[in-house]
């Protein structure tokens, strides 16, 4: 499987770190609307092909193109399926390579079903990184998902600068056990599905 030498699980966990304070302190005392969410940052070098085709609860999409996961707040207690919401952000986006308010804006005839009506992706023009978040307002979704990306960008850049640096390395090492692990966050086996039946027949 495809995996950035310099994208790491690891990296994800640098970047939160840098923005969580006030990510969190914007949850507690505004402007965001609440204390939960789901962030889902995506393996930009794993590209759309057809195994993908039936949506963002796709198992391969799942354990495959989702890199690393955050949630925030007690997921028993959101007011709707937020892990869901972001991950339907971030396969629109991995699909048609669009942060996903521009495809409900301006292209609405790509929306498909289990597709969300709500921006709040960000993908970056140049490498196809895609980071989704769900939980606030809109607006700060994309905001948040925004500022991960461009801080994970800058990181991937200053790891790369040490390698350009250092005469000893010739080829890009892989990534270590801990960043090949499986995600860390919220399966959807974890919220029980009369949790979901219910949100759906909430926002229905």
């Amino acid at each position: 499987m495809p995996k950035s030498a310099l994208l790491t699980t690891d990296t994800c966990y640098e970047a939160l770190a840098l923005l969580d304070p006030s990510i969190r302190k914007g949850m507690r005392q505004g402007p965001f609307n609440r204390e939960a969410g789901f962030l889902a940052v995506l393996d930009p070098t794993r590209l759309y092909e057809p195994k993908y085709h039936d949506g963002p609860v796709n198992e391969d999409f799942l354990s495959e193109v989702v890199l690393w996961s955050e949630v925030f707040g007690v997921a028993q207690d959101w007011e709707h399926p937020f892990h869901v919401i972001a991950l339907a952000k971030a396969y629109a986006t991995f699909k048609y390579r669009l942060p996903a308010h521009v495809i409900v804006q301006q292209a609405p005839y790509l929306l498909e079903p289990e597709f969300t009506k709500y921006g709040g992706s960000a993908i970056d023009p140049i490498g196809g990184l895609i980071v989704a978040f769900s939980g606030v307002q809109e607006h700060f979704d994309r905001q948040i998902s925004e500022m991960i990306l461009s801080t994970l960008r800058g990181l991937s850049i200053d790891k790369m600068t040490s390698v350009l640096d250092d005469p000893e390395i010739k080829l890009l090492p892989a990534p270590g056990p801990m960043d090949l692990a499986m995600p860390p966050g919220i399966s959807f086996d974890e919220v029980d599905d009369s949790y979901l039946e219910t949100h759906r027949q909430e926002d229905n």
